[in-house]
């Protein structure tokens, strides 16, 4: 009877200890937390890449079940390192010499006032991916909804694919050890606000878009075929276009102003120059990285002359309508393409372009 209440009293307890002891033998693994790319380079959000990082090591120091180091104590541990715009194999190459077994890197692109955050998480042993999320958001108060379901997402896939490890494998280079355990920093305490990079500076206070945004200049030099019966007539053209637009009247919509010109030839005249000037519509549908799609629509007056006979004038309406497509190279240049088709409203000889332009666009 007495043994029997020995074991009753004294197995939990027996059991706690040997759990204790088990546990006593795993480490967490340590996360190394990148900044974040700005994939469009804007620097009124430029405050973000590093924010967006935070947001993400507190989620990781409260799960507890990694260590952390972030980007800022790293280097200032070790200044000779570079933690900015790193590929994968580079990213997993820096984590092992400072001896994390993962790594995280991410990226955002604004587009008017809507953005697209990725956040990825990666074995640095193996390369291999432990999570990867993706989401869209406006820049307004839901964003923090937005930032906190890929965070939180992100974790819990890092929480169940990257259990701690036994020590016997964990194999870390004993100065880097002596470094980080020296700063004692390596997993702190955050504030108890939510997002708290966001107040650090008064560009960080409003997560609006900015009160003042860019025009964007587009200029094209282009060529392009006649279609319906006007192709009759005419030949391949060539010339050159502008477009300007700015994000005023709505977060995702942008007016468009567009001129160009352009010239043909063609066997049954001696050639034909036409102008067009309008205003429009056009919008982001899509982001890829640094690439930027977006459709339009723009009505105006199309003019010209026609070296037919003795020769006409004409001004009439006409419809350009077709997809843009933007590179972004730099914060202000980038690459630009388009496509449009152009319809002249024309009682005789309805009029009918395809036109393909190719150039440069700044942002001031």
């Amino acid at each position: 009877m007495r043994t029997l209440q020995f074991l009753i009293i004294f197995l939990p307890i027996l059991a706690g200890y040997k759990a204790y002891s088990i546990d006593s033998t795993v480490i967490p693994r340590r996360v190394l937390i990148l900044p974040l790319e700005n994939v469009t380079h804007s620097k009124e959000h430029d405050w973000m890449r590093q924010s967006l990082a935070d947001n993400l090591k507190t989620q990781l120091i409260k799960s507890k079940k990694f260590a952390v180091l972030d980007a800022l104590t790293a280097t200032e541990i070790f200044p000779d390192i570079r933690m900015d715009n790193l590929s994968h194999a580079e990213a997993v190459k820096l984590a092992k010499r400072l001896n994390c077994e993962i790594v995280t890197q991410g990226r955002f692109i604004v587009q008017g006032g809507r953005f697209r955050l990725e956040m990825e998480a990666a074995d640095a042993n193996t390369g291999n991916a432990l999570g990867a999320e993706k989401a869209d958001g406006k820049l307004d108060g839901s964003m923090f909804t937005t930032i906190d379901t890929v965070v939180e997402t992100l974790t819990a896939d890092m929480v169940a694919k990257a259990p701690p490890l036994p020590t016997s494998e964990v194999h870390r280079e004993t100065e880097v050890e002596n470094k980080l355990n020296a700063r004692e920093t390596i997993a702190p305490a955050l504030p108890a606000t939510k997002h708290p990079v966001a107040e650090k500076s008064p560009a960080q206070e409003s997560l609006s878009p900015p009160a003042r945004k860019p025009y964007n200049l587009n200029a094209y030099l282009s060529f392009g075929i006649p279609i319906s019966k006007i192709s009759d007539h005419v030949g391949v053209n060539f010339g050159a276009r502008a477009t300007i637009w700015r994000n005023i009247l709505f977060r995702w919509l942008n007016p468009m102003v567009v001129a160009d010109a352009f010239y043909s030839r063609g066997q049954d005249v001696n050639g034909m120059f036409f102008y067009f000037a309008g205003a429009g519509i056009t919008y982001s549908i899509a982001t890829f990285h640094k690439l930027n799609v977006m459709p339009f629509a723009a009505f105006g007056v199309s003019g010209g002359r026609l070296y037919y006979q003795e020769g006409f004038n004409f001004i009439i309406g006409a419809l350009d309508t077709g997809f843009s497509a933007e590179y972004a190279l730099t914060e202000k240049w980038r690459l630009a393409a388009s496509i449009s088709y152009r319809h002249v409203f024309d009682k005789y000889v309805a009029g009918s372009f395809l036109q393909t332009y190719w150039g440069v666009g700044y942002a001031f």
